[in-house]
């Protein structure tokens, strides 16, 4: 085997490595989190690019979400999303970086329109699903099991429909 035999092959290992690092992460999260179940509400937007995603938005159960606003000395910028948490043992939401002294389990994300978006707020369906899911995330039947892990993110298990995956 050659230096360039080498090269290649260390160069096609790399990818792998780092998909199959990405996957035990993932599954990690999945596994290890805090399992939590939220009512969801949404549409169907069809693009022919991207394929079919339900997206959705999620009621977490905390009144006045993204109500208040992060401190007026900070930038424009900031004030169109800005980062907040979502703390679920209290539920408590607060604008800023990290999550009160007293919360045990929270969710990272952003405020964005006054909608707190935590990066679960898309879920991918097939096409021959897609109108039938639809129907029921629009007449309220759906809802998202997630996990939470410790660092506050949160990652989608299962979509249910009428608590059924």
């Amino acid at each position: 085997m050659t230096i360039k035999d080498t090269r290649r092959l260390i160069f096609l290992c790399i990818p792998i490595v780092a998909l199959l690092l990405l996957t035990v992460f993932k599954w990690y999260g999945l596994e290890r989190g805090g399992t939590y179940t939220f009512p969801i509400t949404g549409y169907d937007p069809r693009n022919i690019l991207s394929g079919h995603y339900l997206i959705y938005t999620v009621n977490y159960g905390v009144p006045n979400i993204c109500a208040q606003q992060p401190d007026a000395k900070q930038s424009v910028r900031i004030l169109r999303a800005y980062p907040a948490v979502l703390c679920l043992q209290p539920k408590v939401f607060s604008s800023g970086n990290t999550p009160s002294k007293d919360c045990k389990v929270f969710i990272k994300g952003t405020c964005h329109h006054s909608r707190f978006r935590a990066g679960i707020e898309k879920y991918y369906v097939p096409e021959q699903y897609a109108k039938e899911l639809e129907k029921r995330v629009l007449n309220g039947d759906a809802s998202i099991k997630i996990s939470v892990t410790g660092r506050g993110k949160a990652l989608i298990k299962e979509l249910l429909i009428n608590d059924v995956p």
